[in-house]
């Protein structure tokens, strides 16, 4: 990738080997001075293959630099499909625990509510005093339990 160390050190290198190629163009205009440069009376003064020279020198730069541009595009792309894939595993894992969660509370729910509903059946026909008291007492308890359960609900939604 881009952030990679040997990347930069290509990158660096071939910024280099540029530079020195760019000064040799200049040398083979025969100017010391490159900022008093006048390109068409210097370019005029070259041998015909100095001139084929020189275009194969500006194209070879320019190939470099499409070359490190098409790099820079191709590891953006990979990125953003990783970040992609990334963030659909999240969107799974999330869709995975949420349903683990509600699983969890359905059945979590469902059995002091099972509690409730089979001790209040069994309260109703029963004629001991001490028996009805111990139902009514599991009754309470389940209802206790299920408005814990509702209340953690409540607290992490």
């Amino acid at each position: 990738m881009l952030h990679n160390h040997n990347t930069f050190q290509k990158i660096f290198t071939i910024l280099g080997i540029m530079t020195v190629m760019l000064s040799s163009t200049i040398t083979v205009f025969g100017v010391d001075d490159p900022e008093n440069l006048d390109l068409v009376s210097a370019f005029g003064k070259l041998s015909p293959f100095s001139r084929v020279l020189f275009f194969a020198v500006v194209i070879l730069i320019v190939l470099i630099i499409l070359g490190l541009v098409l790099t820079v595009m191709y590891h953006r792309s990979r990125l953003k499909t990783a970040v992609a894939q990334a963030e659909a595993e999240v969107a799974e894992r999330a869709r995975v625990a949420e349903s683990r969660l509600l699983s969890n509370m359905s059945h979590d729910m469902r059995s002091p509510l099972n509690g409730i509903i089979g001790f209040t059946r069994l309260a109703r026909d029963e004629h001991n005093e001490k028996l009805l008291h111990e139902y009514l007492e599991l009754i309470s308890n389940s209802g206790k339990l299920m408005l814990d359960i509702l209340n953690d609900t409540v607290d992490i939604s």
